[in-house]
């Protein structure tokens, strides 16, 4: 591939792959690192899909994989932390919001933050990036019983979440 070819193929997929691991990871520079991996995994590699549908499945699929190891990574230090700097409390910084027009979209992605990690992945899975539960087993290595389980009380959470956002109005 040429130079040329690989900053067309950059352009074509980097914003996708950045939303898909921005929604899982919630910080931008995680998010970018994770999107610019999975690009250089995927230019890197010796065995190419062929074909653009083909290409972009593998990457999404790479990205979501990438941005769960990172969110466990990322877990793993913050109890790390937690147990030896018991003195220093860590402020995790409050994912960034973009103006949303659709009021009720922006509702529920704010309320989609105060969710727990498994709920909240699943969630985005399902609903923003459309995987179906076939898919997410697949990515995240779990059962299609325990998505169906975690996607049905992430709902419940959510909407009580919500419930609780249109009380305090």
């Amino acid at each position: 591939m040429t130079r040329a070819e690989q900053m067309t193929f950059y352009r074509t997929h980097a914003r996708r792959l950045f939303n898909i691991s921005m929604r899982i990871l919630r910080d931008s520079g995680a998010a970018e690192d994770v999107m610019q991996e999975t690009i250089l995994k995927y230019l890197t590699s010796d065995i190419q899909p062929l074909g653009e549908a083909k290409a972009a499945a593998w990457l999404n699929k790479a990205c979501i994989r990438s941005s769960i190891d990172a969110l466990r990574k990322n877990k793993r230090e913050q109890l790390f932390l937690n147990e030896y700097a018991a003195s220093e409390q860590v402020v995790e910084a409050e994912p960034q919001q973009e103006d949303m027009t659709d009021v009720e979209v922006g509702r529920v992605k704010m309320a989609m933050v105060e969710l727990k990690d498994p709920y909240r992945l699943i969630l985005n899975l399902v609903l923003i990036e459309g995987l179906d539960y076939d898919e997410i087993a697949e990515v995240t290595g779990q059962s299609q019983g325990t998505i169906r389980t975690q996607f049905s009380r992430g709902k419940v959470k959510l909407l009580e979440i919500l419930k609780r956002y249109d009380g305090t109005k």
